[in-house]
C-alpha cells in the first residue's frame, strides 16, 4: 500500500507540473489506481491518459485537454470538468454522481454503466455519446443537442431536458 502511495505522489508531481505548465508533456505518465483526490488539473494537457479505478473525488479538471483519456471505474464524484476537450473519453462504470460537465466537449465519448446521480452535463456537446446502461437519475441535460447519442437501457428518472434538442437531422 505505501508503494502505490508514494508512486502515486511522484506521478501527481510530475501532474502537478503539467498543470502549471500547460505546454509539458505528459504523455507515457500512468495514473490509474491513484488516490488524487483533490487534485488539481485546471487547464492542463493530459490527452490519452489513463485514469482507470482512480480516486478522483473532488479533482478539478477546469478547460482541461483530455482527449482519448480513459477514466474507466474510476470515482470522480464531484468533479468539476467544466469547459474542458473530453472528446472520445471513456468513463465506462465510473462514478460521476454531482460531478459537473458544463460546457464541456464530450463527442465520441463513452458512459456505459456510468453511475451519474445529479451530474450537472448542461450545455455539453454529446454528439455521438454512449450511455448504455448508464444511471443518470436526477441529472441536468439542459441546452444540449443529442445527435445520435445512444441511451439504450439508461435510466434517465428525473433527469431535466429542458431546451434540449433530440435528433435534430433526424428523419430529414
Amino acid at each position: 500500500m505505501l508503494r502505490y502511495k508514494l508512486v502515486a505522489l511522484v506521478l501527481l508531481s510530475l501532474v502537478v507540473a503539467c498543470s502549471t505548465e500547460v505546454t509539458t508533456d505528459c504523455r507515457g505518465a500512468t495514473l490509474s489506481r491513484c488516490d488524487l483526490r483533490g487534485a488539481d488539473f485546471r487547464d492542463a494537457r493530459l490527452n490519452g491518459q489513463n485514469f482507470n479505478a482512480s480516486d478522483l473525488r473532488g479533482a478539478n479538471f477546469f478547460r482541461a485537454s483530455l482527449i482519448r483519456s480513459s477514466f474507466v471505474d474510476a470515482k470522480l464524484e464531484g468533479a468539476n470538468f467544466n469547459e474542458s476537450n473530453l472528446s472520445q473519453a471513456d468513463f465506462t462504470h465510473a462514478n460521476l454522481s454531482r460531478a459537473s460537465l458544463v460546457r464541456t466537449n464530450l463527442v465520441d465519448a463513452v458512459f456505459s454503466g456510468a453511475t451519474m446521480f445529479r451530474t450537472n452535463l448542461s450545455e455539453a456537446n454529446l454528439t455521438g455519446a454512449d450511455f448504455r446502461g448508464a444511471q443518470l437519475h436526477h441529472s441536468n441535460l439542459s441546452n444540449v443537442v443529442l445527435r445520435d447519442v445512444v441511451f439504450d437501457n439508461a435510466n434517465l428518472t428525473g433527469t431535466v431536458l429542458e431546451d434540449t434538442e433530440v435528433d435534430p437531422d433526424r428523419g430529414k
